[in-house]
């Protein structure tokens, strides 16, 4: 068996390069490795965790881009079934991550600010921590997902293992099997066409959520991201649980029940489509109808089915 020893100075000799030890280096076959990658890309030793690395990365063969692509996941991702997600403090080295996973085909998002966090706590792994600087993400959505795993496969049944990710492995193959395309592309197109008309909508005054998703034959979880996509982009603005307006509206905002009501009577409605509108309870909605039947807005055509007089 080889020694810690003997086996740095056979990867000193393999490697072929010259590498000249710091009076106050502890050198260890890690630190070795790294001087090799680095005089190899013409880095010095301090440039291996900076956006360079990755840039000269990105103009070497394939194989080298999924394995820098791999450590990042190892050491500062997390998998879910609908992306992978890259947390960074460093916006340059996620920017030059994001153009690898371009490169190799992978669809992800732009990089991304996790919120002007500095002073304040977040969780991280459970615990509660205090941040001091910007966090910065980078998803890889599903699509990307799937295909970054084939080529992960690849490499892995060429190297073995050690090319994977590691304690990583089995949780991108148990949310690859989860990844439904057909529905993923369905949500995209359905993008493209319900957030131009959320924009279109809400210059006529306030909606809400829950009546946008019936009328569009969404979950109310679906229509909430596509609201909250707008909102972050700073295009509308949230007055209430489940209520937006426009960024620029500064008209009357009202929140009763009878309001809610009159937006949505229609040439025929029942009581409980209203009810469930208006996330209100069944005998207030019944009484503000009956009020409405008294006041001759509407009427009643039978058993809690009602019409516009």
């Amino acid at each position: 068996m080889l020694g810690g020893g003997c086996i740095i100075e056979l990867i000193k000799q393999l490697s072929g390069i010259a590498i000249e030890k710091g009076s106050k280096d502890s050198y260890g076959i890690p630190i070795i490795l790294g001087d090799i990658v680095a005089k190899s890309l013409m880095l010095k030793r301090s440039e291996l965790k900076s956006s360079l690395f990755v840039k000269k990365v990105n103009d070497l063969p394939k194989e080298y881009k999924i394995q820098l692509l791999a450590a990042f996941i190892v050491d500062e991702g997390s998998i879910s079934k609908s992306s992978i997600k890259v947390c960074n403090t460093n916006l340059l080295i996620l920017k030059s991550l994001r153009k690898i996973m371009l490169s190799l085909g992978y669809n992800c998002s732009k990089v991304k600010n996790y919120g002007d966090h500095v002073g304040g706590e977040i969780f991280i792994k459970y615990r509660k921590a205090r941040i001091n600087y910007q966090i910065y993400n980078l998803y890889m959505h599903a699509d990307g997902l799937l295909k970054f795993k084939k080529d992960l496969d690849i490499m892995i049944k060429k190297y073995g293992n050690i090319a994977g990710l590691w304690q990583k492995q089995d949780i991108l193959s148990k949310f690859s099997l989860k990844v439904d395309l057909n529905k993923i592309n369905k949500s995209r197109i359905s993008k493209k066409h319900l957030i131009p008309l959320i924009e279109k909508e809400i210059t006529k005054g306030p909606i809400f959520i829950k009546e946008f998703a019936k009328r569009n034959d969404l979950d109310y979880i679906r229509a909430y991201k596509l609201f909250f996509r707008l909102k972050e982009k700073g295009k509308i603005k949230k007055v209430s649980p489940g209520m937006f307006v426009s960024k620029d509206y500064n008209g009357p905002i009202d929140f009763t029940l009878k309001s809610k009501i009159e937006k949505l009577l229609k040439e025929e409605f029942s009581l409980k489509e209203i009810t469930s509108l208006t996330n209100a309870n069944l005998k207030s909605v019944s009484a503000q109808l009956s009020r409405f039947c008294n006041e001759g807005k509407i009427k009643r055509i039978k058993c809690g089915i009602y019409s516009l007089s």
